[in-house]
């Protein structure tokens, strides 16, 4: 992007937030009268806890940092009995969440789910350790201390890859003192959750922390073929963490963290659309065939991602001359299988397998000064990761056995015997008619250098200056052939081909923050700031010009203000933000090819509000709110919907890498997975009965979101219509919260929503979903020790 464009985007920014600010700047200043008038009150006794993050890597009130950021514990987290990000993110506003398929947005801006190596658009931090893949956190958490979710483009200390945010995940780490905790949890489908930790001293200088988890459930879509049930889930994650104080100045922190997992959803989990055209197809491929989203499939066999990795930091920080200097070294690892039945019928014709290996190594290296009228941050980067990945495409002529012609099937007639001996002459040892092989191979080197520096000019105004330059090197291989033993495949692709492409990226993404506090318990903020993604690989190519996809740009201004009032009984933050992306990056497929792509341009542009009252001794009320105008600006050369034959709109679609390929213009129009609305209000109760030593808890959240597009072609029939969901608690818990005993019902009005939605596999006009989980109902007991 050319230094003229980023200034005239600058100026354009600065336009936009202006008119839009003017509310907020007025609700400021009711705010900082009114808290005046409040401190004349006095308190009660009782407030809110304060809450720290080290989202600018050094610890801070939250309060002081000038980006929009949510902060959710561990022990809340457990107290709403939730264990993953998918669920998590009914807390947050304007982020959609789907780790079952690869699926993370914040703002509307996120990774393709279709390219299982696409580069992410969230950046991940496990224990201050970078993380690509959204695959480690598919396990969901174990004795997890905090998440500090920072939404928009975080580009100074987190670099590569955070145009859409950052989520930094923290584990319990190890303590001086001995102490513990046990999670047991059952209920509905089977659900278990079993978690625990111990931690204490080896040592005068050497603590340790174990924890465990074993988690699983059984699946609720009814497979009508197999009789059995899709979507079980199977979890098993262990963490050991080892702290050696060498020194009074020097320590250091090593961890290993182990992770293995059964996902039983991946693609084609449930067909909601069919069209009128084909229904005689479906019904010839698959008896009693339907297509109501009623969490029931066909599937020949199971759709499932399975695989386990490991994350190994080890951190050396070492306090000298009034500075913490700190070095981080990262090991990552993981294995992944990826089995789906894609044609989502009965009859067994087309399958996807996809294996791959992943490796990464890498070194942080931080200096952090004492907190002063200049303090800073600034340190190098440095990563090293290695892909491999097998595809694996075949097409089976076995689904002749299973066709259904007037309530009757070949294999019904007896003469599945024959037919086996039939195929069995013109298929290869598998079964296969043809196959579709692919091997994909992708290094990384990635190199970075970055400095933020925070200056009071006065004890109420802070200006902090950033920059990070990246530099970004990756090597990329493809083989996609036609394995036989017919050249059906051959014939689809063209013949294959072989790509050997090197990629190089380079790029400097500055920030500049103004924070002003008008009084002790209230600061306004404004941040301009740009983030980069890299280009990348296409996985899912069909041919050599679709292969290489290119950077993404950002540019984002935000402004807010974050309040404590009522004597800290009160937090209130409202923030808002524009941000335009150039070359955003974006994939889909539309039941023939996989395309990946760049839009020339998207805007998103929004307001979120966030609110935690103490209203009382023991209740806690919050709201968190958030309002997203996403668009398409540029997209000329968009991905068109896939119609059914002779529907309005219908276009002739090249299968696979066939011509024609036919482009649509989605200019102007609203960006996929960017609900308008969306938010969560909640309440929490506790209160000693009579004088026992006990303590009634009673809790609840309702969360709202907007109607949005699963995909990126806008497909009507891949919406989802606004919706509400509802969960609620109940239970016991020892004065001194030794022990606790709840009840938990997610989901109470058993709504049922997709959480994905897309094109069908060679069925042009139907589309398959994802479905979130029914009303559950399940304890938990908690030990403390």
């Amino acid at each position: 992007m050319s230094n003229v464009k980023k200034s005239k985007i600058i100026i354009e920014l600065f336009g936009n937030m202006n008119i839009r600010f003017l509310p907020l700047m007025l609700l400021i200043v009711l705010c900082s009268e009114h808290e005046f008038s409040l401190a004349e009150n006095g308190g009660q006794g009782y407030r809110l806890e304060e809450v720290t993050v080290t989202a600018q890597r050094r610890t801070q009130d939250v309060r002081d940092v000038p980006i929009a950021l949510t902060v959710v514990s561990g022990d809340e987290m457990r107290d709403k009995a939730i264990s993953d990000l998918t669920d998590m993110a009914r807390l947050l506003p304007n982020v959609s969440i789907n780790t079952d398929f690869n699926a993370m947005y914040m703002r509307g801006i996120g990774t393709a789910e279709s390219n299982v190596i696409g580069e992410q658009a969230v950046a991940y931090i496990l224990d201050d350790v970078y993380v690509p893949r959204l695959d480690f956190l598919k396990p969901g958490f174990v004795d997890l201390a905090k998440i500090e979710v920072m939404k928009g483009p975080q580009g100074t200390l987190y670099g590569r890859n955070a145009t859409g945010g950052v989520i930094k995940i923290d584990h319990g780490m190890p303590t001086r003192e001995w102490e513990g905790f046990v999670n047991l949890a059952s209920g509905d489908r089977n659900i278990k959750n079993y978690e625990g930790a111990i931690s204490g001293p080896l040592t005068d200088k050497i603590s340790f922390r174990l924890a465990l988890r074993s988690a699983g459930e059984d699946g609720f879509v009814e497979n009508l073929v197999t009789g059995g049930k899709s979507r079980n889930k199977d979890i098993e994650q262990a963490r050991i963490s080892i702290r050696a104080d060498i020194s009074d100045n020097f320590s250091i922190d090593a961890s290993y963290y182990h992770l293995d997992y059964y996902i039983g959803a991946f693609f084609a989990d449930e067909i909601h659309k069919y069209p009128s055209q084909l229904r005689a197809l479906g019904e010839v491929l698959t008896p009693g065939f339907e297509s109501n989203l009623d969490r029931r499939n066909f599937n020949s066999s199971e759709n499932e991602s399975s695989g386990n990795g490991y994350i190994a930091p080890i951190k050396f920080t070492y306090d000298k001359w009034d500075h913490t200097f700190s070095y981080v070294y990262g090991m990552v690892g993981l294995d992944d299988a990826i089995r789906t039945d894609t044609d989502g019928q009965s009859a067994n014709a087309v399958r996807m397998f996809v294996d791959q290996e992943f490796e990464q190594i890498s070194h942080e290296l931080r200096v952090v000064s004492p907190p002063g009228r200049f303090q800073y941050v600034a340190g190098l980067f440095y990563l090293e990761t290695d892909l491999e990945s097998e595809v694996g495409t075949p097409l089976y002529a076995d689904f002749i056995k299973f066709l259904n012609v007037g309530g009757l099937s070949p294999d019904g007639l007896g003469l599945g015997g024959v037919l086996d001996l039939v195929t069995g002459l013109v298929t290869n040892d598998d079964g296969e008619l043809s196959r579709l092989d692919g091997y994909f191979t992708v290094d990384v080197e990635s190199f970075g250098v970055f400095s933020q520096v925070e200056w009071s000019i006065t004890d109420y105004l802070v200006m902090t200056l950033g920059a990070r330059y990246s530099d970004d090197k990756k090597h990329g291989t493809a083989i996609l052939t036609d394995a036989g033993p017919y050249p059906i495949w051959g014939v689809l692709l063209l013949g294959g081909y072989t790509a050997d492409e090197t990629l190089i990226f380079r790029d400097f993404s500055p920030k500049i923050s103004l924070s002003w506090e008008p009084h002790e318990n209230v600061t306004i903020y404004s941040t301009f700031s740009q983030g980069y993604r890299a280009g990348s690989f296409n996985i899912g190519a069909f041919s050599k010009d679709k292969y290489v996809f290119d950077a993404e740009f950002s540019d984002t201004l935000e402004a807010g203000v974050k309040t404590s009032l009522l004597d800290q009984r009160l937090r209130l933050n409202l923030g808002a933000f524009y941000t335009e992306y150039d070359g955003y990056q974006l994939g889909t497929f539309n039941g023939f090819t996989f395309t990946q792509s760049n839009a020339n341009e998207v805007r998103t542009n929004g307001v979120e509000f966030d609110m935690t009252l103490l209203a009382a001794e023991g209740l806690i009320l919050s709201m968190n709110v958030g309002y997203n105008d996403a668009k398409f600006v540029d997209f000329k050369d968009a991905p068109c919907r896939t119609e059914a034959p002779l529907e309005p709109g219908y276009q002739v679609q090249g299968l696979v890498a066939l011509p024609p390929s036919p482009e649509c213009d989605l200019s102007g129009k609203e960006l996929h997975r960017a609900p308008r609305l969306s938010g969560s209000f909640s309440f929490s109760y506790e209160s000693q009965i009579l004088d026992w030593p006990l303590k009634f808890v009673l809790g609840g959240d309702a969360n709202f979101k907007g109607g949005e597009y699963m995909d990126p072609d806008l497909d009507p029939d891949d919406y989802q219509e606004e919706y509400w969901i509802y969960n609620g608690r109940i239970g016991l818990k020892s004065l001194s919260e030794s022990w606790g005993l709840e009840v938990h019902v997610k989901n109470i009005s058993d709504e049922l929503v997709k959480t994905y939605s897309g094109d069908l596999t060679l069925q042009p006009g139907a589309h398959w979903a994802l479905t979130n989980p029914p009303r559950t109902v399940h304890a938990a007991l908690r030990l403390n020790f």
